[in-house]
């Protein structure tokens, strides 16, 4: 039987910000002469980038110990608990048109 290991991940740091900030400084000279870092320098102040960069430093920077646990693990089954057969559960999509109410 094959066992399962929690595997720990761990940040490697939590300043990305202050760090892609850094390179922005030492990348802007030379934007002019290169596409290259042109480019480069249009990635890193995308509001998208941006946006990432401090989620995860935000969540790099908290210690969780264990994940929290989920609501139902404190929950009682009901009693006369059936299990519901595979066939009765049915996927839904939704396609919104651009434009149009949902």
């Amino acid at each position: 039987a094959e066992s399962l290991e929690e595997t720990r991940l761990e940040a490697v740091r939590d300043n990305n910000v202050e760090l892609v900030q850094d390179i922005l400084r030492e990348l802007s000279p030379f934007t002019h002469r290169s596409n290259t870092a042109a480019e480069l320098s249009r990635i890193l102040n995308q509001p998208h980038f941006q946006s990432l960069l401090e989620t995860h430093d935000s969540v790099a920077s908290q210690t969780c110990e264990t994940p929290p646990s989920s609501p139902c693990a404190f929950m009682e089954p009901p009693i006369n608990s059936v299990p519901v057969p595979a066939d009765a559960i049915r996927m839904v999509g939704i396609r919104k048109v651009a434009g149009e109410h949902l």
